[in-house]
Order: structure tokens, then sequence, then C-alpha cells
């Protein structure tokens, strides 16, 4: 079967390209890649970096008011914030805020 003209050319050339790139199976291209590329993200090696604290100092701060005007406990602060009381000491310490209660 002859192929479609347009403007006297054929697109033969380019229907090949698209079946052989059709062809090629993911496995191929997962192979042909470079096992660096794929890991750390391209990086040599991992970069150590260390992960943001929790909440943010505003909330910590806010939460610390709350606990110590006596609007909610410890214990469901705690809880809401699925931390464990000890926990949530170590939160206000990261922030640099007064923990507003005794372990």
């Amino acid at each position: 079967m002859p192929l479609p003209l347009c403007g006297g050319r054929r697109f033969g050339v380019r229907i090949r390209a698209l079946r052989e790139a059709r062809n090629l199976s993911q496995e191929h291209v997962a192979r042909s890649l470079p096992d660096a590329a794929l890991r750390n993200n391209g990086r040599e090696s991992a970069v150590e970096e260390i992960p943001p604290a929790l909440f943010s100092r505003s909330f910590v701060e806010v939460i610390g008011l709350a606990i110590d005007e006596g609007h909610v406990s410890v214990r469901r602060v705690a809880g809401l914030l699925d931390l464990s009381v000890e926990s949530l000491a170590e939160l206000f310490t990261t922030h640099g805020v007064a923990c507003p209660f005794d372990l």
C-alpha cells in the first residue's frame, strides 16, 4: 500500500520512526539509564538533611499559651498532636519556647 502524499512528499520515514519508537519497551529505556541518575536525584551521594521541626514556632507558642492559661490540658494537646507528653516538652525546647508544664 503506498504511503500518503502531502505536498508531493511521502511520510514513510516519519511513520517508520514512530513505529520504532512505539516498539521500544519500558524495560529497555530503564536499562539505558545509569544507576546514578536513578539514585539520589542524580547526585553522586545522598545528602544528609536535617528534617524540619514538626510545627512552626508561632503554633507552638499558641499551644503553650493555651496550656499555660488553662484552656486545654497537656494530655489533650499531646493526644491531638499524636505526641507523648515527653515529646511535647521536646517540641517546646526545639522551638525555644518555655515549656508551660513540668514533667
